[in-house]
């Protein structure tokens, strides 16, 4: 990956996040601490952890969780 300009520490996970998404793959955090990357299509299996924010505050990236609508 190259960049235009320096990153963010932000910036450069949603970029990775967005790499990995190009190329089949998604990031699935697990804990606090770390993320693990499946095959797009087993994601939805994998468990994910629950967003309890609102629908208006989930990021725009490319991050895999469970959000439930009532």
């Amino acid at each position: 990956m190259k960049t235009q300009t320096e990153l963010t520490r932000g910036e450069a996970i949603q970029a990775y996040e967005s790499l990995m998404a190009m190329n089949g793959l998604t990031v699935v955090n697990v804990g606090d601490k770390f993320v693990k990357a499946v095959p797009t299509q087993l994601a939805p299996a994998t468990a994910a952890p629950f967003s309890t924010q609102d629908e208006t505050q989930l990021s725009d990236t490319d991050q895999y969780i469970t959000h439930i609508v009532i």
